[in-house]
């Protein structure tokens, strides 16, 4: 069962989430892309591939739905900015432009292009 916060995202914005032990993924669709909202892991597991491992379940779904890229943003001056934008760019995502305090990343999935992690 989804935790009250996924059901409360779900219900109200539309957006998946992918819950896990230590960590959870919220995302949603739009045309193409497949928008990552949040990516959390408890401080003590962020060494262990799961945040990698929750955006490569997402990465699976995206492309079941049609979509050929994933949208990340990290929030310049928030808390983790430097290791959530190290995070992103080592799993393959590209600075695409800053907007309003914020770095939008892309990471294409189509197959041709696909890294495995």
């Amino acid at each position: 069962m989804k935790s009250l916060w996924a059901q409360y995202h779900m219900e109200t914005e539309g957006h998946e989430v992918l819950e896990g032990k230590c960590g959870f993924i919220r995302y949603s669709f739009s045309g193409k892309l497949c928008l990552i909202h949040d990516l959390f892991v408890q401080k003590e597991f962020r060494r262990d591939r799961i945040a990698w491992d929750m955006a490569d379940t997402v990465t699976m779904i995206a492309r079941n739905h049609g979509c050929t890229h994933l949208w990340s943003r990290v929030g310049v001056g928030t808390g983790g900015a430097n290791e959530a934008l190290l995070a992103n760019l080592a799993y393959g995502f590209q600075v695409h432009s800053a907007e309003g305090g914020w770095i939008i990343m892309l990471k294409s999935i189509e197959e041709s292009e696909a890294k495995v992690g």
